[in-house]
């Protein structure tokens, strides 16, 4: 009778490595486009909120006094707002910045009659 010697291999060959990271890679780039996406549209949202906001006050603002006054107007790392004045309206602006401008939404303005332009119209849903 022969001694039989079995050897066990342990570990993973090459191949089985290689299966695992181009599975890993393949959900990646499908996984990082929509996470992108998502933070894109809740910083959107955030910002239709700010915007809303400071419509609120402008308009407490003209019951009060009859005018609209200047705004203290908040910092966002992800928009850069401003109130621009002409008579007696008022434009509010949230324009992206940062990872931000890629959104394609772009640059958000609400104004006196709480109006938006036609082309942001899919954007404020």
């Amino acid at each position: 009778m022969s001694k039989e010697i079995s050897l066990r291999h342990q570990g993973f060959t090459l191949i089985e490595l290689l299966i695992v990271v181009a599975i890993v890679a393949i959900i990646a780039a499908v996984a990082l486009p929509s996470y992108r996406n998502y933070v894109q549209q809740s910083q959107r949202q955030e910002a239709q909120q700010t915007l809303l906001t400071l419509a609120q006050q402008q308009e407490r603002s003209f019951a009060r006094t009859g005018t609209y006054n200047s705004l203290t107007v908040p910092t966002s790392n992800s928009y850069t707002f401003s109130v621009s004045y002409a008579n007696s309206t008022y434009t509010l602006t949230a324009t992206p910045k940062n990872g931000q401008s890629s959104d394609s939404c772009g640059t958000m303005t609400l104004n006196h009659k709480t109006e938006t332009t036609a082309a942001q119209a899919n954007c404020w849903r």
